[in-house]
């Protein structure tokens, strides 16, 4: 049985990078226990869930725009200079104003409907694990 070229680990940034920036804003706004939920599935239909419920919490957010950037994740309360590094370490950007720290993430890209029916294939097959996707959602990137 030959594996579908989407399928492959080493093109797992490209082909899943919707579902790789969802995971990342919710990595960098400090919600890891979504990706940690993502992660631990083990069939694309709970996986499909839990992107799902992502979608709807990233789709109710009021953008903040800031220029050309739109943040789905903004946090202007942050006054304890730990909590504030806490977040920049994560991946968000983080800026002192006066006596408080802002954190804020970028909006993120969104899959496509075929991203995630690739996804759903994939992993149904069994040669890709939720686990995988994640991982990337973890390493440090630029944007």
């Amino acid at each position: 049985m030959s594996v579908p070229e989407y399928c492959r680990v080493d093109r797992v940034p490209q082909e899943f990078a919707g579902l790789i920036s969802l995971l990342r804003f919710y990595r960098m706004s400090g919600h890891l226990y979504m990706v940690d939920r993502f992660a631990n599935t083990i069939n694309a239909q709970d996986a499909l869930g839990i992107v799902r419920e992502m979608l709807s919490l990233v789709s109710r957010q009021t953008p903040w725009v800031e220029g050309d950037k739109r943040y789905c994740f903004w946090r202007d309360d942050v006054t304890d200079e730990r909590e504030a590094m806490w977040y920049k370490n994560l991946g968000a950007i983080v800026e002192k104003e006066g006596e408080k720290w802002v954190a804020k993430v970028l909006c993120p890209y969104l899959p496509s409907d075929e991203e995630l029916r690739k996804f759903s294939e994939c992993v149904d097959k069994g040669l890709l694990k939720p686990s995988t996707i994640a991982v990337y959602a973890y390493a440090p990137h630029e944007r």
